[in-house]
């Protein structure tokens, strides 16, 4: 199999993953009904058929955004399931975001790596975190201060590219406010997933003030609940809350925690004799938070009513009431109590094995707000479990269920101390209580299972409605423009695509139809020097761009889109249609002289070492555009360029390096990277370096596959023998909008800490990122009066 371009099937797969349902969001105009279908021979369109099996494979695959205070590396709590649910979507050939906090829980310590925050991807899901408040003790107070900061700091983790649907994980609060937040701002839908319920948590957890914000708490949850297009409950006890505050009772799912089998690292004796537990200590263990929720208090007051010098309390883990308890256990001159840290994978399902009981225990006063997330680690270690809890809560009825344990009233030192002696004493009988757990936790919550129903949830949600918009969209923003479903497009006559193209001209569009009309005119006569086949990828224009197109040039191959997914993703879009040997990206805003191309391609054929080539850009007066050949960024090169020392003195190789000075504009030479509005790229230097980076959803990513092709080994070759007019900002407006310069200033950010973050020292790159936003707010200022003057102007000249 020799495919067009053979990291077409491994870039759906995992570097775009895919990201787009294509059958959903995208028209192809002028292409054959079988063109998607033939998996034998390229057919007319010029489509070879591992591009269209990838094409097929994913045709219901989503862009999914999931909205969570607590992720990977975490260890407690929900963490674990939202990183699995994220981690086989994305197996699942989803594309998947995460907008999250930085490991913070249980420990509550601030872990940033960064001074604002970070990107990173870890098993096909991309990771987008962002600094907050911790706070290290709970309080009313302190927790509508973290809950606030999540809040905020959230806003700035949104992708710029719009997903499909998005997902929010309660607990926290934050979690369902920003996903509500980005679904308005995207108009897509959205689903709640409640691990906890927040409003009777703060009835029932018994910090300090709770009670007084338990309505307030209850009433957004539920109000947000309504809205989602699909609601998910980790516990059935969760279901009558929301059905009895007007949820319909249809978009209710029950989404169980899934059984963690990590395999333990250790036996027994070699995780027994690591801890320091001898063979005949009878072990009793608490694992995980230990916070104002646990009530553990109860637990080292049982411990001073065990007699018995073998039997030994452990409590292993983190949480802000750690130290405190430490305090109580020295003040009580506990012996028989032992405090260990939270242990890795493998050693803590060695550890849950290497004990003789578990252990849940909860305040009296936590009832069905929550279910304690470590009862599927628990049963599969296949030890009995003592669940010092409220009958009516939802750990109770687990257990129940499950029939693992046994349940003594919560702060109850007393019977609790009673019932670790009970099951000391009665080990075979109780030994069957651990297997009831773990026959359970296979039956039910096996991670196949459960997870496949988080996939269900998600196409659920896909197809809800989006929340009503409260904040309107202005034209070329990075949030989602236009009507959220796709339009109906009566069929017409398809142009087969020419077999024998030798050049793909791609051209991204996006409310510039005029100017897009002068650059099909002028492509149309250079179609007389050159195999060219033209690819129009429309972002979802609203002023007749794709009916003008299909009237005037029935020749172009039309992909019609039904939302602006920005230039990379369109450009990869259009790569994916084509055959053709050399690749032509190309601004609609640019006017093309008979014969450019056709001299552009004799060039590259002459040095088979260059993978793109780049012309002179001149703007409609004559004037040079210093953007045709640049040097890549660097510090003090872009210092030169926004004080603008580069444009005092471009030839110089110090100060024009950002404009690649060394070389004069009508001498041809190499160069750093070349400007995306008139890029000719040879197929085989696609082929190796692969498609653009998607997470540029406008400016930059001409610069960074530049880098990238250089990287390879690829030359990069400016050519002023062929010129082209550029009317700059053709597509975009003489003067950014915000939605664009935030997008501009993003991407400058981008690429710095994609490319020169990693060895910079931190201090650094903290006031980089000071600068790149401080010249934001200033360049918004300075855009905002002109455009507040050019209106001026106009209505005086009216």
């Amino acid at each position: 199999m020799t495919p067009a371009l053979p990291w077409l099937q491994w870039d759906f797969a995992r570097e775009r993953l895919p990201g787009r349902n294509n059958a959903r969001n995208v028209e192809l105009r002028h292409l054959r009904p079988q063109a998607m279908t033939d998996a034998s021979s390229p057919d007319s369109t010029g489509t070879r058929p591992s591009v269209t099996r990838a094409l097929e494979g994913h045709a219901s695959a989503l862009d999914v955004l999931v909205v969570s205070s607590y992720y990977w590396p975490e260890t407690a709590g929900n963490a674990p399931y939202v990183t699995g649910i994220a981690e086989f979507l994305a197996g699942r050939g989803h594309r998947v975001t995460v907008a999250t906090g930085f490991a913070h829980y249980p420990e509550w310590k601030a872990s940033a790596r960064g001074l604002i925050g970070a990107s990173e991807e870890r098993n096909g899901v991309a990771i987008r975190r962002r600094r907050h408040y911790v706070p290290h003790e709970q309080s009313v107070v302190t927790r509508a201060m973290y809950e606030a900061s999540l809040c905020a700091s959230g806003l700035t983790a949104f992708p710029a590219r719009v997903p499909d649907v998005v997902v929010g994980v309660t607990p926290t609060l934050a979690g369902a406010v920003l996903a509500y937040t980005a679904a308005t701002l995207y108009g897509r839908p959205y689903g709640l997933i409640f691990q906890d319920l927040q409003g009777r948590g703060a009835l029932q957890s018994g910090v300090e003030g709770g009670r007084r914000i338990a309505n307030l708490l209850e009433l957004t949850e539920t109000r947000l609940a309504r809205r989602a297009a699909a609601v998910g409950v980790i516990a059935e006890g969760f279901r009558p809350y929301f059905e009895q505050r007007d949820v319909a009772p249809e978009r209710v799912h029950l989404l169980r925690n899934w059984s963690q089998d990590t395999e333990p690292t250790e036996t027994i004796e070699e995780a027994r004799s690591r801890l320091g537990w001898a063979a005949t200590d009878f072990v009793c263990l608490h694992a995980g938070n230990m916070g104002h929720k646990q009530g553990l208090e109860n637990v080292l007051r049982a411990a001073t009513a065990i007699a018995d010098p073998d039997v030994r309390i452990i409590l292993a883990g983190e949480g802000n009431d750690r130290a405190n308890l430490q305090s109580l256990a020295a003040q009580l001159q506990l012996v028989n109590v032992t405090f260990l840290p939270p242990q890795p994978a493998g050693q803590y399902e060695s550890m849950l094995r290497a004990a003789d009981v578990l252990l849940v225990n909860q305040r009296a006063t936590v009832g069905d707000m929550s279910l304690a997330s470590k009862l599927t680690s628990y049963f599969m270690a296949a030890r009995p479990v003592i669940g010092a809890v409220a009958e009516s809560s939802e750990t109770a009825r687990e257990l129940r269920v499950a029939r693992a344990g046994v349940l003594v009233p919560p702060d109850s030192p007393q019977e609790l101390a009673g019932a670790i002696t009970q099951i000391q004493e009665e080990r075979e009988q109780s030994a069957e209580l651990g297997q009831s757990g773990r026959r359970y936790a296979e039956r039910f919550l096996a991670p196949t299972k459960v997870l496949r129903a988080y996939e269900e949830f998600v196409e659920t949600i896909r197809d809800g409605e989006a929340p009503r918009h409260w904040l309107r969209s202005r034209n070329g923003q990075p949030w989602r423009y236009g009507d959220p479903r796709p339009r109906v497009v009566e069929p017409i006559e398809p142009t087969p695509a020419s077999k024998q193209a030798l050049v793909a001209c791609i051209i991204v569009s996006f409310e510039c139809r005029d100017a897009l009309v002068a650059c099909l005119e002028s492509l149309e006569r250079e179609r007389e020097n050159v195999e060219l086949e033209t690819i129009v990828v429309d972002n979802a224009s609203r002023d007749g761009t794709v009916p003008l197109v299909v009237e005037r040039f029935p020749w172009v191959r039309l992909v019609e889109n039904h939302e602006n997914i920005g230039f990379a993703h369109a450009a990869n879009e259009a790569m994916t249609l084509t055959d053709a040997d050399y690749l032509l990206f190309l601004n609609p805003d640019t006017i093309v002289p008979p014969g450019a191309i056709a001299q552009s391609v004799d060039a590259l054929e002459g040095r088979p070492d260059v993978g793109m080539l780049g012309c002179k850009l001149v703007r409609p007066d004559g004037t040079f555009d210093h953007a045709c050949k640049r040097g890549f960024p660097t510090i003090s090169s872009s210092l030169y360029y926004f004080l603008g020392l580069a444009g005092r003195w471009p030839e110089s190789a110090r100060f024009g390096q950002y404009i690649a000075g060394h070389l004069g504009k009508d001498e041809p030479g190499f160069v750093d990277a070349i400007n995306g509005a008139f890029m000719l790229v040879r197929r085989a230097a696609a082929e190796e370096v692969g498609p653009m980076d998607e997470r540029y959803w406008l400016y930059a990513e001409d610069l960074d596959w530049c880098r990238r092709f250089g990287e390879a080994g690829w030359r990069i070759l400016y050519w002023p023998r062929v010129e082209v007019v550029h009317r700059k900002g053709g597509s975009t407006g003489d003067y950014r909008s915000w939605p664009l310069n935030r997008a501009f200033h993003r991407s400058m950010w981008l690429f710095y800490e994609k490319h020169l973050a990693p060895t910079k020292p931190k201090p650094l790159s903290g006031l980089v990122w000071a600068g790149v936003w401080t010249l934001l707010s200033f360049s918004s200022l300075r855009n905002a009066l002109r455009r507040r003057t050019a209106r001026n102007l106009s209505s005086r000249a009216s």
